[in-house]
């Protein structure tokens, strides 16, 4: 697991303020039987992330990663819920915009509530 500060800011908007904090846990394991298990229960994730961001007030997004596959994001909404994201195409499109970050290198952010993992 590691915590990060800088991630839901730099890679969204729209997100709510005083939640700052993305914590990453990382899978391991038969990416098949992790996609088919734990990784295919939205209702599940979202169970998960809202316990970890009922006893964690700073974390805002949590994040189950298979090292290899990609992963699925569960937000925290203004409404007091804990969420997955919705995967859109990586291509601007709604969702997504395109700013320039550091050093001018130009940074794809994502609407909160949506994401892209390959």
């Amino acid at each position: 697991m590691t915590l990060d500060s800088t991630s839901i800011e730099k890679y969204y908007y729209g997100a709510p303020q005083g939640r700052s904090q993305q914590l990453d846990i990382n899978l391991s394991g038969d990416s098949d039987k992790l996609y088919q298990g734990l990784l295919s229960s939205p209702v599940y994730l979202s169970s998960l992330g809202a316990r970890i961001m009922d006893a964690c007030p700073d974390i805002g997004l949590v994040s189950f990663n298979h090292w290899h596959e990609g992963g699925i994001p569960v937000g925290f909404f203004p409404d007091n819920t804990a969420r997955t994201f919705q995967w859109v195409d990586l291509a601007e499109g709604p969702h997504t915009r395109t700013v320039s970050g550091e050093g001018g290198m130009n940074v794809m952010q994502y609407e909160w509530g949506y994401y892209f993992s390959p």
